[in-house]
């Protein structure tokens, strides 16, 4: 399960292009990787327009349901501009206690850069900050939906200084 103080339980990686998932199971609760990764990669795969990234969020409540989700922005064939502030905004109103970031990588390659690495670090100390926790961060190739986790394979990265995760 995803908690505030402890890593979900689920594999060290999961690359996947097998989109298969129950609906219901998704709307009743969110509560591992492969259940969230499989929302994430039908979200983009229902897109139409993928010539860039495209970034969004999950939005869960304190029981890990799924509140809904938002594609906040359309970028470039290597970028998409991220708001936090945005973000943040867009969670508070669907009353989100926790969001799972999820964005695409239009080339394929779906291992984290360093420019994904600090924004999942900024918001998870962001998150901190107003009571959003940040439970994981999907980049998916739209081509082939691969999916990779970045809390499986950068855990760190979801600590910040106050122990808190």
């Amino acid at each position: 399960m995803f908690s505030d103080t402890s890593a979900p339980r689920y594999s060290v990686e999961v690359i996947t292009t097998r989109v298969s998932c129950e609906v219901a199971e998704i709307k009743e609760r969110l509560c591992n990787e492969e259940l969230a990764s499989c929302y994430v990669r039908s979200l983009v795969g229902a897109q139409d327009d993928l010539d860039g990234e495209l970034f969004g969020f999950l939005a869960l409540d304190s029981r890990h349901r799924l509140l809904g989700h938002k594609i906040l922005y359309r970028g470039t064939e290597t970028q998409a501009p991220v708001s936090l502030r945005q973000v943040f905004r867009d969670a508070l109103a669907m009353n989100a206690n926790a969001i799972i970031l999820f964005h695409t990588h239009p080339s394929g390659d779906v291992h984290p850069s360093s420019d994904d690495i600090a924004l999942t670090r900024r918001t998870v100390e962001g998150g901190e900050l107003i009571g959003v926790a940040v439970h994981d961060h999907f980049i998916i190739s739209p081509a082939t939906l691969k999916c990779r986790s970045i809390r499986s394979t950068r855990p760190e990265t979801f600590t910040t200084a106050g122990g808190i995760s």
